[in-house]
């Protein structure tokens, strides 16, 4: 049931039936979503602006948006994530992380409060809390809701973080490869075996537990214990610059510039 089609580029295109594309929802403009996430409800959640938006993964006629207005000041969203207990988390772009829980109270933390740096990139949880990607490095804030710094003198920039199912936590940065903080407080940065894939955006892990990363240039990358496996690197679209990854059905997604390519 699937449509292919050509545009006279060396681009063939697939539209899948399964796919939904949806620019606008009950008058909201879609594309300028900053951020989204989904929970184990089977909803979506989203941030337009400084509104954070969810909707069932359905789209039919009796499903409507709900809208949650935090706080946010004139800061952008820049991460969400919904945790086992059902807590929103929302992370920002200049304006700390924020927690909205099921019974609708909200509590934010910054710099002054420990946080690690105001712009969170990157939301994950384990059981202890939720571990942060920040653009200063790493940073968790427990169960108790307090911010530590797990560990000092991480790479700037990072911009995805995802838990394996050892619980250590993976975080991808700029510059210096896939880095894993292992329990005992150890910190090991993952790249290919010549140490030229370095950069990476996207994290995501599989079902059979396996991590993948992704980044410009870098192809699908699979973590192994000390060092990353690179598969299609410099293939068209993944030649592009690539976004964002995620995992469905026993395939890898890459999204990027240039459309998705799937592994």
């Amino acid at each position: 049931g699937a449509g292919w089609g050509c545009d006279g580029t060396d681009v063939l295109r697939r539209f899948d039936p399964d796919v939904v594309v949806m620019p606008e929802h009950e008058g909201f403009d879609l594309r300028n979503a900053s951020a989204l996430c989904s929970d184990a409800l089977g909803n979506i959640w989203f941030a337009i602006d400084q509104r954070v938006l969810r909707h069932e993964c359905t789209f039919g006629d009796a499903d409507s948006l709900v809208i949650l207005q935090l706080p946010v000041g004139g800061a952008t969203i820049t991460a969400l994530h919904v945790d086992d207990a059902g807590t929103l988390w929302a992370g920002t772009m200049g304006g700390g992380v924020f927690a909205y829980r099921p019974d609708g109270s909200t509590q934010r933390w910054t710099e002054h409060d420990g946080l690690v740096n105001d712009n969170v990139l990157a939301i994950a949880h384990d059981a202890q809390g939720v571990v942060l990607g920040t653009l200063a490095g790493i940073g968790r804030i427990d169960r108790a809701g307090t911010p530590s710094i797990p560990a000092a003198g991480t790479p700037a920039f990072i911009y995805d973080a995802v838990l394996d199912r050892r619980g250590r936590a993976c975080y991808a940065t700029d510059g210096d490869g896939v880095l894993r903080l292992d329990p005992d407080g150890w910190l090991r940065s993952i790249t290919d075996p010549l140490r030229t894939l370095r950069t990476f955006y996207s994290l995501t892990v599989d079902e059979r537990g396996s991590i993948w990363a992704c980044g410009p240039g870098t192809g699908f990358c699979v973590l192994g214990d000390t060092m990353l496996t690179s598969y299609s690197a410099g293939v068209p679209p993944l030649d592009g610059e690539v976004f964002a990854l995620e995992s469905h059905q026993g395939h890898v997604l890459a999204f990027g510039e240039r459309g998705v390519a799937v592994f």
